[in-house]
């Protein structure tokens, strides 16, 4: 039945885009930037922008969370705003440690307008004092309220864990105290910065002809000359022995349980067979995690595992939530499941099953032009071949149950892990059986 189910899908997803398939996202170039180009003439919208690969990681020690305040404080242009909504023009941004991307949306026959408004977004930004301590204020609010959810506590406390003071291991919008440093005269420094790195890649996806195209091209094309901007990259420290770190919610009725370690980067060529792999180990109910705490001793409503890669490195997660006083018994039950996955390895059932679900997932993401446009882009950001989403399912159905069981046995070879406890104070001689344990009430940054 799943198969049958797969199978419509593919055929439905290829007759729905017909029309689209034979426009493939087409390239150009100057000295300075790179273009890209996908017609969809379905709907008179248009999306242009630019993708920068670098983000956070361009944040100087210091001044960790600049990146984020500088785009921020662009952004917040209220009289180009106000032009914009003239003409229903939509700005966007997503920053993350590894790109920035930058985009602005409307309606196809006002195109002329769309170039206008996100030439002058980049071009010509404002920098304004009050918007600027504005954004300050909110970004340090945030950053106190991370101590207020158990889930984004524990997500962010392994990522500290794991990669320390390595962009990865910082939130995007900074620590506390450099944010509070920044001024408005170092973004507005600082955006410079930003605008050198470089290789960015400008785009179009929509409702448009060559005329525009050469436009785009000819707004663009001497963007800023490259200063040899690169991010800084530090390498993680080796995970040595389990570690444990415990924060302590008196309150909590609940424990919530993270447990890491190093993954693969989204360069990587085994990074889809690792995503598989762990789609098996706790990616859906009836992954092996779900049957050993949930089905079989009911610790729990349901475990995750996935592999969060990015552009420089990655990280596999395990996260679940139980009863306070489970927590001990679940996080030895989880390191079992992980050994006896690693020793006996999977099934050709369950290996279809992922691959399924991965099929399924990528048909979705080029379901919309901005899905395609963003498959595309991400290769890019890889500085990779960009290939087709035919190319990345074939790749897929390709892969052999030997084959995962390798990289099960490659990837998940060491029994250290970094585990994140959040839950009430009973727990803790519990935990003290299992590893060393570090004790803190909140998360600092």
């Amino acid at each position: 039945m799943n198969r049958i189910l797969l199978f419509f899908c593919i055929f439905m997803y290829a007759c729905s885009t017909q029309n689209i398939a034979k426009n493939n996202g087409t390239s150009g170039a100057s000295d300075s930037a790179e273009f890209y180009y996908l017609k969809d003439n379905n709907l008179p919208l248009l999306e242009i922008g630019v993708l920068i690969k670098e983000g956070a990681s361009l944040d100087p020690m210091g001044k960790r969370g600049i990146t984020a305040l500088t785009l921020g404080t662009v952004l917040e242009n209220e009289k180009l705003n106000e032009k914009a909504n003239q003409v229903a023009v939509n700005f966007q941004s997503q920053i993350s440690s590894d790109f920035i991307l930058i985009s602005a949306d409307g309606l196809s026959k006002k195109r002329n307008q769309l170039l206008d408004c996100f030439s002058q977004l980049l071009y010509s930004p404002v920098w304004n004092q009050k918007v600027f301590e504005l954004k300050k204020t909110r970004v340090l609010q945030s950053l106190r309220a991370v101590n207020d959810n158990s889930e984004v506590l524990a997500d962010s406390a392994l990522k500290l864990s794991l990669f320390g003071n390595h962009p990865y291991g910082i939130p995007v919008s900074g620590i506390s105290q450099d944010v509070k440093k920044i001024s408005l005269n170092d973004a507005k420094m600082f955006y410079a910065n930003i605008l050198s790195v470089p290789k960015p890649v400008f785009y179009v996806v929509g409702d448009f002809d060559d005329a525009f195209k050469a436009m785009f091209e000819e707004r663009f094309k001497n963007w800023h000359k490259e200063k040899n901007i690169s991010g800084y990259w530090p390498k993680p420290a080796a995970i040595n022995n389990t570690e444990i770190t415990f924060f302590l919610k008196r309150q909590s009725k609940q424990s919530k349980i993270s447990i890491g370690q190093f993954g693969v980067s989204s360069k990587d060529p085994d990074e889809y067979k690792v995503k598989l792999a762990l789609n098996i180990l706790g990616g859906s109910y009836t992954s092996r995690l779900n049957k050993t705490l949930r089905s079989d001793k009911g610790y729990t409503y349901g475990a995750q595992s996935y592999l969060l890669s990015k552009k420089v490195d990655g990280y596999i997660q395990v996260e679940t939530t139980t009863k306070p006083e489970n927590t001990r018994a679940v996080i030895n039950e989880a390191i079992n499941a992980i050994k006896r996955f690693r020793d006996e390895g999977i099934t050709e059932l369950e290996l279809e099953k992922a691959k399924q679900d991965m099929i399924m997932y990528l048909i979705k993401k080029n379901e919309t032009p901005e899905g395609r446009i963003w498959f595309d882009l991400e290769q890019k950001l890889n500085d990779a071949k960009v290939e087709t989403l035919n190319e990345k399912i074939d790749q897929i159905k390709s892969v052999s149950v030997s084959e995962i069981n390798k990289i099960i046995k490659r990837y998940l070879n060491e029994d250290k892990y970094k585990i994140i406890v959040v839950g009430p104070e009973e727990i803790l001689s519990d935990l003290n059986k299992i590893a060393l344990v570090k004790v803190k009430e909140k998360l600092i940054y």
